[in-house]
């Protein structure tokens, strides 16, 4: 079942540091992440003509609002793990998030059966 909309960012951002907006490292997109429900949810808030245009040639015809980051449950105090959507491929995969700092997050994600991995370091932004 679906968390109701109210469900969604119901936390404010300064209680806890995984919430807000995180830069790709090529600053091509801008992801908010929220609780939705009782998960961990990252929705492209901006991406640059070229990222939209990459995702476009996949199959996606609008790349914000896509949600990037879907049911990331918790793992640990700093740690979540669920899916990631790969726009420019228009695949899921198994991911993994680590928080490293306030300000930087790791996303790492699997295709394959963990067979083909990739990981990028997250700024937020301000």
């Amino acid at each position: 079942m679906a968390a109701p909309a109210t469900a969604r960012g119901q936390q404010a951002e300064g209680s806890n540091p995984i919430l807000g907006v995180w830069q790709n490292p090529d600053g091509t997109v801008e992801v908010r992440t929220e609780y939705c429900g009782r998960n961990l949810c990252g929705v492209v808030v901006t991406a640059s003509p070229k990222a939209q245009e990459d995702a476009r040639r996949a199959g996606v015809a609008n790349l914000v609002g896509t949600d990037l980051l879907q049911s990331f449950v918790r793992v640990d105090s700093t740690a979540w793990s669920g899916t990631a959507f790969v726009p420019d491929m228009n695949i899921h995969v198994a991911a993994h998030i680590s928080l490293i700092d306030a300000d930087h997050l790791k996303i790492s994600g699997c295709e394959f059966g963990g067979l083909v991995c990739k990981s990028q370091t997250w700024s937020k932004v301000d």
